[in-house]
């Protein structure tokens, strides 16, 4: 009995989605500062609170606070930009 063929498409698909997630979320952590992007980063994948954040660095809380919201702006209006791009690319 022959062997089943799958369809090696959907997962195919899921690997470029992936891949074009990844591009742009680089490209907006491009876009943003030493500053801003060492704060997201360590709140992402560190999981530390900004009051954490700002003993290490030895700067104020609120400098913290302000850096995120910078950096999480940036980045959504980032990202936004580049799906919307992505998604005209895959219309056309």
């Amino acid at each position: 009995m022959p062997a089943a063929i799958s369809d090696p498409w959907p997962e195919l698909e899921e690997h470029l989605e992936e891949n074009e997630q990844r591009v742009a979320l680089l490209k907006a952590l491009d876009m943003l500062t030493n500053e801003e992007r060492e704060v997201l980063l360590l709140v992402a994948w560190e999981q530390l609170s900004p009051t954490a954040i700002a003993l290490m660095l030895d700067v104020p809380a609120s400098t913290v606070r302000n850096r995120l919201h910078r950096a999480r702006v940036c980045m959504r209006s980032g990202l936004e930009a580049d799906f919307k791009a992505l998604d005209q690319e895959k219309e056309n």
